[in-house]
Protein backbone atom coordinates (compact mmCIF):
# COMPACT_ATOMS: atom_id res chain seq x y z
CA UNK A 1 0.00 0.00 0.00
CA UNK A 2 1.46 3.37 -1.03
CA UNK A 3 1.81 6.22 1.42
CA UNK A 4 0.54 9.60 0.17
CA UNK A 5 1.48 12.87 1.83
CA UNK A 6 -0.83 15.83 1.22
CA UNK A 7 0.53 19.37 1.42
CA UNK A 8 -2.57 21.47 0.89
CA UNK A 9 -3.89 24.47 2.83
CA UNK A 10 -7.53 24.18 1.72
CA UNK A 11 -9.23 22.03 4.38
CA UNK A 12 -12.05 21.04 2.05
CA UNK A 13 -9.59 19.84 -0.58
CA UNK A 14 -7.65 17.86 2.04
CA UNK A 15 -10.82 16.07 3.19
CA UNK A 16 -11.84 15.34 -0.40
CA UNK A 17 -8.42 13.98 -1.38
CA UNK A 18 -8.14 11.94 1.82
CA UNK A 19 -11.53 10.35 1.21
CA UNK A 20 -10.88 9.54 -2.44
CA UNK A 21 -7.36 8.22 -1.87
CA UNK A 22 -8.38 6.06 1.10
CA UNK A 23 -11.24 4.60 -0.98
CA UNK A 24 -8.56 3.53 -3.49
CA UNK A 25 -6.51 1.87 -0.76
CA UNK A 26 -3.81 4.48 -0.12
CA UNK A 27 -2.50 5.40 3.31
CA UNK A 28 -2.90 9.17 3.56
CA UNK A 29 -1.42 11.76 5.87
CA UNK A 30 -1.75 15.53 5.64
CA UNK A 31 0.66 18.21 6.76
CA UNK A 32 -0.31 21.09 9.00
CA UNK A 33 -0.57 24.30 6.97
CA UNK A 34 2.46 25.78 8.79
CA UNK A 35 4.70 22.72 8.36
CA UNK A 36 7.74 22.69 6.11
CA UNK A 37 6.97 20.35 3.24
CA UNK A 38 10.65 19.77 2.49
CA UNK A 39 11.46 18.88 6.11
CA UNK A 40 8.56 16.42 6.32
CA UNK A 41 9.40 14.73 3.01
CA UNK A 42 13.10 14.44 3.77
CA UNK A 43 12.47 13.13 7.32
CA UNK A 44 10.03 10.43 6.21
CA UNK A 45 9.81 10.20 2.39
CA UNK A 46 6.31 9.32 1.16
CA UNK A 47 5.71 7.22 -1.92
CA UNK A 48 3.69 10.09 -3.37
CA UNK A 49 3.56 13.79 -2.49
CA UNK A 50 0.54 15.81 -3.59
CA UNK A 51 1.33 19.45 -3.00
CA UNK A 52 -0.40 22.71 -3.73
CA UNK A 53 2.14 25.08 -5.27
CA UNK A 54 0.27 28.08 -3.87
CA UNK A 55 0.41 27.29 -0.16
CA UNK A 56 -0.53 30.13 2.15
CA UNK A 57 2.67 29.97 4.25
CA UNK A 58 5.06 28.26 1.84
CA UNK A 59 5.96 28.51 -1.82
CA UNK A 60 5.36 25.04 -3.26
CA UNK A 61 7.91 25.52 -6.04
CA UNK A 62 10.62 26.52 -3.54
CA UNK A 63 9.72 23.55 -1.32
CA UNK A 64 10.04 21.23 -4.33
CA UNK A 65 13.45 22.71 -5.16
CA UNK A 66 14.61 22.04 -1.57
CA UNK A 67 13.37 18.46 -1.80
CA UNK A 68 15.10 17.74 -5.11
CA UNK A 69 18.39 19.33 -3.96
CA UNK A 70 18.49 17.32 -0.75
CA UNK A 71 16.78 14.07 -1.79
CA UNK A 72 18.63 10.82 -1.41
CA UNK A 73 20.41 9.60 -4.49
CA UNK A 74 18.24 7.26 -6.52
CA UNK A 75 14.95 8.87 -5.49
CA UNK A 76 12.98 10.55 -8.24
CA UNK A 77 10.94 13.69 -8.10
CA UNK A 78 8.28 14.46 -10.67
CA UNK A 79 6.35 17.69 -10.77
CA UNK A 80 3.09 18.23 -12.56
CA UNK A 81 1.55 21.66 -12.90
CA UNK A 82 -1.99 20.44 -13.56
CA UNK A 83 -4.40 23.21 -12.69
CA UNK A 84 -1.62 25.42 -11.38
CA UNK A 85 -1.94 28.07 -14.05
CA UNK A 86 1.82 27.94 -14.59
Amino acid sequence: MSNVLLAEDDVTMVKLLETLLKMEGYQVSALDADASVAEAVLADPPDILLMDVHLSNNNGIEELKKITRRARRGRRARADGFGAGL
